[in-house]
């Protein structure tokens, strides 16, 4: 199989990424300054899947709302359109996250299952840091990854080539770069910009191997993601092995050891409410 160009591989993405009509035109609409709570809960209702699916997280633990709520425009009201945003991606993310990838050695379940818990810790450590908006970096969390879903199309072909880069010591996204001409980040960052998100997602997306390019939510999202494998989820993968952490980028957010083990220990808890409110 041919390696496609970079724009061939993006004309693709409709066709490898199929986001449900629904779930983007709620994403868009939240994103809008005129909208209502009942515009948005009006489109949601469509779609008894997503609309059962954002019930069921706005009911879990991890998200803590103080009564059940049994009716979209109730969910959208207690949330805010920033939360609503955030568990619709996961709703719609958890759907193409869940298959397993060859080409990246990973089993089914293994890409979501880091993929939230990056989304997770990249929350939390907004919150921790006290910066703008720590839903957005939610988003970029998740969407982190989402290069790999393209790309893996074409790895299985070349993965020996990969590894082969990988064991002389360069990073999985180095050596992606190498053989394929782009990595999954460049790949993820432009899959959102073409879905239109926000900036600070883009960037969070398209630097979160590469964090000095960017400004916080790739720092961030860089960090969420290396404390993601460190904590052993979605370890196991091929590019697990090439995980790398920018110790200048790190120093810039924690100041010593004991705060490094205590934002670990708090990420996990997080992480762990996450992933118990996705299963049941």
């Amino acid at each position: 199989m041919a390696i496609p160009s970079l724009d061939q591989l993006i004309d693709q993405v409709d066709k490898v990424l199929p986001v449900p009509s629904v779930a983007m035109e709620v994403i868009k609409l939240l994103d809008m300054p005129d909208t209502s709570v009942k515009d948005v809960a009006d489109i949601l209702s469509q779609d008894q899947g997503l609309t059962a699916n954002v019930l069921k997280l706005a009911n879990s633990a991890y998200y803590g709302v103080p009564r059940r709520v049994t009716l979209p425009v109730e969910a959208v009201a207690l949330l805010g359109f920033k939360t609503v945003r955030s568990i619709v991606w996961s709703s719609v993310m958890e759907v193409l996250y869940n298959k397993p990838l060859v080409g990246y050695k990973l089993e089914s379940g293994m890409l979501w299952e880091h993929s939230l818990a990056t989304a997770v810790i990249g929350k939390y450590l907004a919150k921790t840091f006290k910066l703008r908006d720590p839903e957005s970096f939610y988003v970029s969390g998740l969407l982190h990854d989402v290069g790999k879903l393209v790309l893996n199309i074409y790895l299985p072909v070349e993965f020996s080539k990969v590894i082969a880069l990988v064991e002389q010591g360069k990073t999985f996204a180095e050596a992606e770069s190498e053989v394929l001409g782009y990595d999954h980040a460049e790949v993820g960052g432009i899959i959102c910009d073409k879905w239109q998100l926000p900036v600070v997602i883009v960037e969070g997306v398209k630097y979160h191997h590469a964090p000095r390019l960017g400004s916080q939510s790739s720092h961030v999202t860089h960090l969420a993601n290396a404390m993601a494998l460190i904590l052993g989820h979605g370890t196991m993968g091929a590019a697990t092995m090439a995980t790398t952490i920018d110790e200048d980028i790190l120093r810039l957010y924690v100041t010593d050891e004991d705060q490094w083990f205590a934002l670990l220990e708090k990420a996990e808890e997080q992480v762990m409410l996450a992933l118990h409110a996705s299963k049941y």
